[in-house]
């Protein structure tokens, strides 16, 4: 979102805004999004919090602009010099296949057809991950529609976080640790004041929330 909606700020505004029409975005943000709303007096100083003082501003918003900023003035001041390790492309490694490919074709035709039962689904979309993930990054980088053609049970809940748990194992946990404190309760609240909570708040998953 942050890489939205900063670009389209400095096309309106140029490469530094004011403040207030960083607050303004900033508070447009969370009126269209209340979710996002956080426990600051402004209701949105995780997005953008004014500078005080000597204390330089704050936020996602801001920090998008600086280091477009740099990225602007390091390209103003022309290509550097290239080094023997920047000639070395960096590449995601895909874990090794646990199954042949003909039998991920075979499981990925199969789920193209199939949403139930979930447990089939689930043990397919976990052994044909790697396969998938070759797939989509295979010549050039595919698009949402080409990617959910392809594979549609990547829509049932759990499955992207199941596939990024097995080709980022390591860091895969973080990604519930950064979540769930951030926006976990601010989902809930959302959904009770909408009624849309179906489920007394003490057996929510929060696993759950992340995941969806």
């Amino acid at each position: 979102m942050v890489r939205i909606l900063v670009p389209h700020l400095i096309e309106k505004c140029g490469e530094t805004p004011t403040a207030v029409m960083k607050i303004g975005l900033a508070s447009t943000l969370i009126h269209a999004f209340p979710c996002l709303n956080d426990d600051s007096g402004s209701g949105f100083g995780t997005w953008y919090a004014k500078g005080r003082s000597h204390l330089l501003a704050t936020g996602f918003l801001e920090e998008r602009l600086r280091n477009i900023r740099k990225q602007l003035r390091r390209s103003s001041r022309g290509p550097r010099p290239q080094r023997e390790q920047d000639t070395v492309p960096s590449r995601i490694v895909i874990p090794a296949a646990t199954i042949s490919e003909e039998r991920a074709v075979q499981f990925a035709e199969w789920l193209k057809n199939n949403s139930q039962p979930l447990a089939q689904v689930d043990a397919y979309m976990r052994d044909s991950c790697q396969y998938r993930a070759g797939w989509i990054r295979a010549e050039h980088s595919k698009s949402i529609p080409e990617v959910l053609a392809m594979f549609p049970r990547l829509t049932t809940p759990g499955m992207i976080a199941q596939d990024f748990s097995i080709l980022f194992a390591e860091p895969a946990p973080k990604l519930f640790e950064t979540w769930v404190p951030l926006y976990a309760d601010k989902i809930i609240r959302l959904a009770k004041r909408e009624g849309k909570l179906t489920l007394p708040e003490e057996q929510i998953n929060l696993g759950k929330i992340v995941i969806l």
